[in-house]
This record gives structure tokens, sequence and C-alpha cells, in this order.
């Protein structure tokens, strides 16, 4: 019974034996069935040559880190270890019993919203053909209907990349039972739309992070850009109901990239915007001069503060059509410094 303590994907039962170098020649054997390098393994067996092996122990061989350890000592490391989690477990329980029902539900569908983020993760840097989709795993928070106040959105992220969802969207669950973790009773497929808007904003998160150190127009993971809705279209994410530019070129751009076009594809085309703009607008930017995507903007313009405001049309922009908003843009510049001038008597 207690030999089934030790998982047999992490720990190889080597035996007694009379010498060293016997165990030594065990170990060698492992190592060359793992197919491991030759530098490898004769850096592994010179550790071993090295310590101080008590012969009248039967021994294990690590399989991850390639150690060997009296069975006795790993069977009474690992007996420690789950000692350590029952006890976990027991206070996490007892937390939950003590919970209000309204808050273990959040609980329960916090785990839901944590394994499906951490899921589509995985899903969308396989797109993507990366490892990882981004250098960190944003914190995520299901709030209470009750303190629901974005009630125009399924979900929002904020400037230090946290992602907020409401509890409507996810299933209920058997939260009675304080031995339930509340996943393995609960499927979402990919295109319920809890999925589809994790993976909206996980989209909005990608494109923050990857064009951050390229261009030196701000926002352009908002929803008005056009790159967020490239990604958006090759992501296979929900557009949202609440922005009229998504609702009117979703069909579009679902046509124009899905199947059709990859992330190198749609990349060149982002950079190859973000440059024709900067082209127009770098004298601007040196002296400090601001350029937005917007959030549910059609067509670009120039902003009481001087900034300009880019809509999703500047897409399809011309060179004249860059040339007039510049010319905009000078008009509200000269308006703004005239009246700054001090009036001549």
């Amino acid at each position: 019974m207690v030999r089934e303590i030790l998982d047999k994907r992490w720990w190889k039962v080597l035996g007694k034996f009379n010498t060293k170098e016997e165990l030594i020649d065990s170990v060698r054997t492992v190592l060359e069935e793992k197919e491991l390098i030759g530098e490898d393994i004769e850096y592994c067996l010179n550790d071993m040559e090295n310590e101080d092996l008590d012969l009248e122990k039967v021994y294990v061989l690590s399989l991850t880190n390639y150690f060997v350890m009296p069975y006795d000592d790993v069977v009474e490391q690992e007996l420690a270890f789950i000692e350590e989690r029952k006890k976990e477990h027991m206070k996490r329980r007892k937390a939950q019993l003590n919970m209000s029902i309204d808050d273990y539900r959040i609980v329960q569908k916090q785990k839901q919203a944590e394994y499906l983020v951490t899921r589509e993760m995985k899903r969308m840097a396989k797109m993507l053909g990366r490892k990882n989709l981004l250098s960190y795993k944003p914190k995520v928070h299901v709030l209470n209907k009750k303190h629901w106040s974005e009630k125009s959105t399924a979900g929002y992220i904020t400037q230090d990349n946290k992602m907020f969802l409401p509890e409507i969207y996810f299933k209920r669950i058997d939260f009675y039972d304080p031995y339930d973790v509340g996943l393995k009773k609960v499927i979402y497929r990919k295109n319920e739309e809890i999925v589809k808007t994790i993976r909206h904003e996980l989209t909005h998160l990608f494109i923050r992070e990857e064009f951050k150190d390229t261009t030196f127009i701000k926002y352009t993971e908002l929803d008005a850009s056009p790159i967020c809705l490239y990604y958006l279209a090759f992501f296979h994410a929900s557009f949202g109901g609440g922005y009229k530019v998504q609702s009117k070129y979703e069909s579009e751009l679902r046509e124009q990239i899905q199947g059709k076009m990859t992330h190198e594809d749609i990349k060149t085309m982002s950079l190859k915007l973000l440059g024709k703009i900067e082209l127009f607008f770098e004298e601007f930017a040196k002296i400090g001069g601001r350029l937005e995507f917007t959030r549910d903007e059609e067509v670009s313009y120039i902003g009481e503060d001087c900034t300009v405001y880019l809509g999703y049309q500047v897409v399809n922009y011309t060179n004249s059509d860059f040339v007039n908003l510049s010319n905009k843009l000078i008009t509200k510049v000269e308006k703004e410094i005239r009246k700054k001038l001090p009036k001549v008597a």
C-alpha cells in the first residue's frame, strides 16, 4: 500500500544494491532509456559518485531531476506533503462552509472563470504558434450581479490588466456539496457566450502587450481600433453587442480573416496601418501631441485638447484623407495658440 504513494511518472524504484557501481549502472540504464544525451547522463552519474550512499537502503530515482534518494526518505517526504495538502483542503472547506450561499456561489464561479481563462489562453497561443499568449496570467474577478455596474458590456479589463466578468454568464452548480470542486460537473463549449467573452477580453490584453513598444499611437487595443477588430475575428472572439462599429463590421471581417489569414498576415497589416498613420503625424508626436484609437467611433476627429482620435475608418484613409485630418489638426492647434496669446490693445 505504501508503494502506491510514489507516482510512477515521477519516481522509479531501483532496488537495493551491494556496491555503488551497481547502483550507478542501474541509473545509467534508466537514463539511456529516457534518451538523455551522453553529457547529461555523465553529469548525473558524477554527482552520484561523489555522494555518500547508504547501501543498506532501497533507492529510487527522480525522473524529473535525475537524483537518487533512499526509498523510505521519499515516502516520508511524500506523506508529509499529502498531510499538508489535507490540512489545506480542510481549511478551505471549513472556510467555504462558513460562507453565505451568495459568497460560496461566487467562489465556485470564480473557479470556473480561472479555469476558462487558462484554457482559452492556451488555445489562443496555439493559434499564434506560440507557447504563451501573454507574458503573465491576468487576474480574473467574477462579480455578483448586484455589484455589476457595467450593464452594457459582458466583461471588461482595467489598465492594470485585471479582467472582470459578471456571474450571470456562468453556469449554476450544486454548491451545497462541500466536497464538490466545481469544475468536473461543468462543461463549457468553445462557442458559448462566456467563452467568447473571455476571448474578447484576452484579445484586448494580447494587443496591448503585442503593440506597446511598436508605436506612439495609444490604445491600439480599444474596441474601434482596426487592429482589435482584426484579432477578434482571428481568435473567433465575441464582437460584443454594445458597440455600433463592432456590430457593423463583424460579418465583413470574419469573412475576410477567419481561416484565410495567419497571425503574421494580421500583424503585418496592422504594422503597415500604424506606420502610415505615424508618417503623417510624426512631427506632431515629437512635440508632445497625442494620437489615440477610440472605443466606438467610425470617423476620426480632433478633440478639444488637440488629441487626434482615430476612428475605425482610418483603415480606408487615402493620403488625401490624412492630409485633410492633418490640416484640421493644424487649424485646431493654431486656434488654441491664439486663445493663449495676450490681447494687444
